[in-house]
């Protein structure tokens, strides 16, 4: 016997058949009887009992066929995950912008953590405000004073409150340096019409450049000479 045909035999299908051939050829056989003799009595002992058993085993089979009527083959693919909801796809500079973004922001908080126990040495004798990281190069600071380093870019906080004024360094020194900018003017004022002649944005400043959370973008710091109005400043790379 072949694979092939061991294969048919035990499929339910040529189970179904055989027993309709069967039921087919007892029928013939019986009504073949009939015409020559009557019905015999009604079997006692084995023979009932084997007759029985037949019957049997035929009702299981036809109620195993009903049973799977209506049933089909499952296909080879795998289907899918039922409930499953297709995936939104993204487009690529989607991807790309919030790939930066997350980049950006993990750079920043590293950034913040290096810059967490890294100290400004700050002076400040009224007249002229100065500071450096302490791993900054002095030679840098000696050239923001005497203005020998070009100047890219210039805030002027003139006019505004201390609170628009930090927030306002802030954003310009972030954006300075990301256009990879080095040195900024910022111009804050000499303090001529404020209490005292005293400039408190020129106070708040240094604060904020050693301190505050614009310390870490920058290097160092120095009044622009010749103009105490005005800090220059040295971005981080």
């Amino acid at each position: 016997m072949t694979r092939k045909e061991k294969a048919d035999k035990g499929s339910p299908f040529f189970a179904l058949n055989e027993l309709k051939n069967r039921m087919e050829k007892e029928a013939a056989q019986k009504e073949a009887a009939g015409a020559k003799k009557p019905a015999s009595p009604p079997q006692r002992g084995s023979a009932a009992k084997k007759t029985g058993t037949v019957a049997a085993h035929d009702e299981e089979v036809e109620s195993f066929h009903r049973m799977m009527m209506g049933v089909a083959q499952m296909p080879t693919d795998k289907p899918a995950r039922a409930g499953a909801e297709p995936t939104k796809n993204l487009r690529a500079d989607e991807i790309r912008s919030r790939a930066g973004a997350e980049a950006e922001e993990a750079r920043e908080r590293l950034a913040a953590l290096a810059m967490g126990g890294v100290k400004f040495e700050v002076t400040d004798d009224g007249a002229h405000m100065e500071g450096r990281r302490a791993d900054a190069q002095p030679e840098l600071l000696r050239k923001l004073r005497r203005g020998v380093l070009p100047v890219d870019v210039t805030l002027d906080l003139h006019g505004l409150r201390a609170a628009e004024a930090e927030e306002s360094l802030f954003a310009f020194l972030t954006k300075a340096r990301t256009a990879g900018e080095r040195v900024a003017r910022i111009i804050h004022g000499k303090g001529n019409h404020s209490p005292g002649n005293v400039g408190v944005l020129r106070g708040e400043l240094g604060a904020w450049l050693s301190q505050g959370r614009s310390s870490r973008l920058v290097v160092a710091f120095a009044t622009a000479p010749a103009d105490g109005g005005a800090t220059l400043v040295a971005l981080a790379r």
